[in-house]
């Protein structure tokens, strides 16, 4: 759904479809024309691609790396 912070993951039309919140006929008209959308393969590709940003591997060593600097950063600005 547009509107929902969907649109932070996924570009309409690039890497997903996109509706705005309680469109019912919107979501519709959406669905069937993104089964005949002649793009669908390289926009679910596109999407597969994109979730690959968020796999574990990549994710957990960056918040980790993060936390580690955050420690860091508070450790050596505290008073002795």
């Amino acid at each position: 759904n547009a509107g929902a912070s969907f649109e932070e993951l996924i570009a309409d039309e690039e890497t997903g479809f996109l509706v705005a919140p309680n469109e019912v006929d919107a979501l519709r008209e959406r669905i069937i024309s993104a089964w005949s959308d002649p793009r669908l393969r390289e926009i679910g590709e596109a999407a597969r691609l994109k979730s690959l940003e968020f796999a574990p591997e990549k994710t957990v060593t960056q918040l980790l790396d993060y936390y580690r600097e955050v420690l860091s950063s508070a450790n050596s600005s505290a008073p002795r």
